[in-house]
């Protein structure tokens, strides 16, 4: 919820949202690429929008705790934060495009 949040806050007209479901399977060839996966099925989750982007320069900095972009009381920059959490434990991956 939080990744679609983020996402819907992205972006001011003609908001696009799309939201994907995909099962992978990976063998052992995924530690070349990731190095802390383990071979077996997993859940790939595509959240996009049709917002202009992140910037370059806040590339590195988006899941970091209270980094945001928006305006003062217009969030807190902890829905990535969170979303990052929540992946890294049940031992995922995020990729931003």
């Amino acid at each position: 919820m939080n990744l679609v949040t983020n996402a819907s806050h992205a972006i001011h007209e003609n908001r696009i949202i799309e939201i994907g479901l995909e099962a992978m399977s990976f063998d052992e060839s995924i530690k070349t690429q990731y190095p802390d996966f383990l071979p077996g099925r997993y859940a790939r989750i595509l959240v996009s929008d049709n917002g202009r982007g992140i910037a370059k320069e806040n590339l590195n900095m988006i899941f970091d705790p209270y980094f945001t972009t928006k305006d003062l009381y217009k969030g807190t920059g902890l829905e990535l934060f969170v979303v990052h959490g929540i992946v890294e434990i049940y031992g995922g991956h995020i990729t931003v495009y």
